[in-house]
């Protein structure tokens, strides 16, 4: 584990996606032959962005539409496993979200690894079924949401209005 809480599944994102850090923070994303999974793309894309109070990172998707301030990006489509990433501008629950959403749920295991171990860390705690809210190091309050429904996930990050 490093210091900024980032761990093994960033080292793992890093080989599939070539995560580089600019000389002025500017995150980059390269291609390096294999593709990153929705969870890793989560990650770089919407949750390490928001828990810097950074806006969601898009470069290089493939835009699909824009519905009633949704808009939605082409992660993969591999066979029958299609994932997308949604960005929310004006989200009922908050003021702004993002989520990876995927006709499979092979991502809710390693969501689930690394948020009991941001628990333990004390970085978020449950706050409902399947929802945990950052823990006095961020504010606003981001939550986090995992939704499984049969072989769907959505996996989604909302910065709330709430302080801590």
């Amino acid at each position: 584990m490093t210091n900024s809480g980032i761990g093994y599944l960033s080292a793992l994102r890093r080989l599939c996606v070539g995560h580089i850090v600019g000389p002025l923070g500017i995150t980059v994303l390269t291609a390096t032959g294999a593709h990153a999974g929705a969870w890793e793309e989560f990650e770089t894309r919407c949750l390490m962005q928001f828990e810097n109070q950074e806006p969601a990172i898009v470069d290089g998707l493939e835009l699909i539409d824009t519905v009633d301030g949704v808009t939605r990006y082409l992660i993969e489509k591999n066979g029958d496993v299609v994932s997308y990433l949604g960005i929310e501008s004006e989200p009922d629950d908050g003021l702004s979200a993002c989520y990876i959403q995927e006709n499979s749920t092979r991502s809710a295991e390693a969501f689930s690894k690394w948020i009991a171990e941001r628990v333990d860390l004390e970085r978020y705690a449950a706050t409902d079924d399947n929802v945990w809210s950052s823990q006095l190091w961020i504010e606003p309050v981001i939550e986090l949401h995992l939704q499984e429904n049969g072989d769907a996930l959505v996996i989604r990050i909302v910065e709330t209005e709430l302080e801590t």
